[in-house]
């Protein structure tokens, strides 16, 4: 399962309100809460490194509406 950062602009745009980026180090310490964030409210969370993003936490039920899965 793949996602481009092209794809998860497009994710991203269409529910904006519901995107954060959260820089890695802040993401370890919180990964079980940005999880359920994910899981549960369908937030999407951009982890940056540096700031500039470098992966992301997305719900599953996004990536299957894609077909990335």
């Amino acid at each position: 399962m793949t996602l481009s950062l092209k794809s998860l602009k497009v994710v991203c745009m269409a529910r904006r309100d519901k995107r954060r980026e959260v820089g890695i180090e802040v993401a370890r310490a919180k990964l079980g809460d940005l999880v359920d964030r994910a899981r549960l409210a369908g937030e999407v969370t951009i982890l940056t490194r540096n700031g500039t993003p470098a992966a992301a936490i997305v719900p599953l039920s996004r990536l299957d509406e894609k077909g990335d899965s």
